[in-house]
C-alpha cells in the first residue's frame, strides 16, 4: 500500500514538475494532493522548527509554482540522437538556446529559494530539499519509462503465460 501511495506521488509530483503542460490551476484537487504529498515527504526528512512550518510552506508553495511555471515556458525537444536527425540546424540551435535559457532560470531560482529557505532551515536541510527534488523527478522519469516500455509491450503484459 505505502509503495502505491508513494508511486502515485512520484506520478504527480512528475505530472508538476516535469509536464507542467497542462495548467494546473484549472486542477485544484491534484494540486492540493501533490502539495500535501510532497509537504509530508519533505517532513519525513527535513526537521522544521515548529514555529516556522507556516512560512517553510508558504516559501516551498511559492519556489513550486514558480518552478512549474519555468517547465510550462521554456519545454523543448530533448537533443537527443534521435531528434537531432529529424531537427534542422536552426530548430537545433533554437532548442539548444531554450534549454540554456532553462537552465539559467533554474539555477537563478535555486539560488533565489536557497536565501528564502535559509530563512527557517540549515543549509543542509535546504540542499536535502533540492536533491529530494531530483530524486523525485529522476524516479518519476523511470516509472514513465517503465510504463511506456509497457505500453510498447501490450501482448507481453496481457498474456499470463508469458511471465
Amino acid at each position: 500500500m505505502k509503495t502505491k501511495i508513494t508511486l502515485l506521488s512520484l506520478i504527480i509530483i512528475f505530472s508538476m514538475s516535469y509536464l507542467s503542460a497542462q495548467d494546473m490551476r484549472g486542477m485544484p484537487k491534484v494540486r492540493a494532493l501533490l502539495m500535501e504529498n510532497q509537504m509530508n515527504e519533505i517532513k519525513k526528512r527535513v526537521s522544521i522548527d515548529p514555529e516556522n512550518v507556516g512560512r517553510f510552506e508558504k516559501i516551498y508553495n511559492n519556489y513550486v509554482n514558480e518552478l512549474a511555471e519555468i517547465n510550462r515556458t521554456t519545454r523543448t525537444q530533448p537533443l537527443n540522437d534521435k531528434n537531432l536527425q529529424l531537427m534542422s540546424d536552426s530548430d537545433v540551435e533554437k532548442a539548444f538556446m531554450m534549454q540554456s535559457m532553462r537552465a539559467q532560470k533554474l539555477l537563478l531560482l535555486r539560488e533565489k529559494y536557497f536565501h528564502q529557505f535559509r530563512s527557517v532551515l540549515s543549509a543542509k536541510d535546504v540542499v536535502i530539499i533540492f536533491k529530494m527534488e531530483r530524486e523525485v523527478v529522476d524516479r518519476a522519469h523511470m516509472e514513465m519509462k517503465r510504463r511506456v516500455d509497457m505500453m510498447k509491450k501490450p501482448e507481453m503484459n496481457r498474456n499470463p503465460m508469458n511471465k
